[in-house]
């Protein structure tokens, strides 16, 4: 049976904090490797290293690398891991737009809505669209007062009260306005259970910051999809993690009960299963990327994406290498979505990633 192990880094890690405008954008990025050909990548790293003037000691960690050759020595990296069996499986999160998701996930859950029934909850085919809305139409004060609402509970019947205001007059699918005051009677009992999750767990497993971050959430979405390609080969996968003091203990938990779970799929219209009870992952574990030139490889392409896309974000100009880039990762993410890709983002931050993709290529047919 072939092996595989697909070394995952993050990059943009705030965890519960949606709002921190430093880092509004969360990439988790997985790199799987043929066990069969790791040493000749090594090899050919070395040569890459050499050809854009580094020492092959020198380690391919993004702080170590000079920022203006960062994305060139990206995208000579993943030319390179083209040539060989690799497998790319991408998670961006806008996560102004993940907190719009749980604002919507809560506010019209059933549980906390009497206007709602089970066909509200997620998955739904129009959660998408509908936090999307919620997305557009929130001010300022909403953002701020629902980041705070939504981590530990504080100010909720404000946040509800501000949500509702913003979205009155205003449709989406449906008019969302009156099925949102089904929520009045719930406010204090989600507040409550927001406050609750916001302590410590006396298990040890999650830490306060690890819950309802989009961390969590891009890393299930992510294994899911390692889970489901490399079953489907019959081939078995390690996840190799780069080691955090907050999250490695977290994601173990997580991908323990999601690998040891009775077999099951959840199916919903238009998108991959979620998949319960692992049958190709069979083990995780967690290195210091210091050690390990495959963790180096996989947080050089991480940080290099996120940083184009922040650039993108903030209305920033590309360099023709950080457009190639950004273009690669759109393109690849527009042809494997539902197998390699998981894109949590807003339909505006996708115009404005065309947009800094577009304003590049022009400047070089000029």
């Amino acid at each position: 049976m072939a092996k595989h192990t697909v070394y995952i880094d993050e990059s943009g890690n705030t965890g519960a904090n949606f709002l921190d405008e430093t880092q509004p954008i969360l990439v988790l990025l997985g790199v799987g490797i043929p066990h069969e050909s790791m040493s000749d990548i090594l090899l050919r790293l070395d040569e890459a290293k050499r050809k854009f003037g580094y020492s092959v000691d020198h380690p391919l960690h993004a702080r170590n690398i000079a920022q203006r050759t960062r994305e060139r020595l990206c995208q000579k990296v993943l030319n390179l891991l083209m040539e060989y069996e690799f497998n790319l499986f991408v998670s961006v999160s806008e996560k102004e737009y993940v907190l719009a998701t749980i604002i919507y996930d809560y506010f019209f859950d059933p549980a906390y809505n009497d206007h709602c029934d089970v066909t509200w909850t997620h998955p739904s085919h129009m959660k998408p669209e509908r936090a999307d809305f919620i997305y557009n139409c929130l001010s300022d004060d909403a953002w701020r007062v629902c980041g705070q609402a939504f981590r530990n509970g504080d100010k909720m019947q404000q946040a509800y009260e501000l949500v509702l205001n913003d979205i009155k007059n205003k449709t989406c699918d449906i008019d969302l306005y009156p099925i949102l005051q089904g929520a009045k009677a719930h406010i204090d009992e989600l507040a409550t259970a927001f406050a609750s999750s916001s302590k410590a767990d006396p298990s040890g497993r999650l830490p306060t910051g690890v819950r309802n971050s989009p961390n969590i959430l891009g890393f299930c979405g992510l294994t899911n999809k390692i889970e489901q390609y490399y079953g489907k080969l019959g081939q078995e996968v390690t996840i190799m993690f780069d080691h955090s003091r907050q999250y490695t203990v977290a994601f173990l938990d997580m991908f323990s009960r999601l690998r040891d779970a009775k077999n099951a799929k959840l199916k919903m219209k238009g998108t991959l299963p979620l998949q319960l009870g692992y049958n190709a992952l069979k083990r995780f574990d967690a290195d210091k990327s210091k050690k390990n030139s495959f963790l180096q490889l996989s947080d050089l392409v991480a940080t290099s994406v996120m940083d184009c896309l922040l650039k993108a974000h903030k209305g920033v100009s590309l360099s023709v290498d950080e457009a190639c880039l950004l273009y690669l990762i759109v393109d690849y993410w527009g042809k494997f979505e539902e197998t390699f890709c998981d894109f949590s983002v807003s339909t505006r931050f996708l115009r404005q990633v065309g947009d800094a993709i577009g304003s590049a290529s022009d400047v070089t047919t000029r």
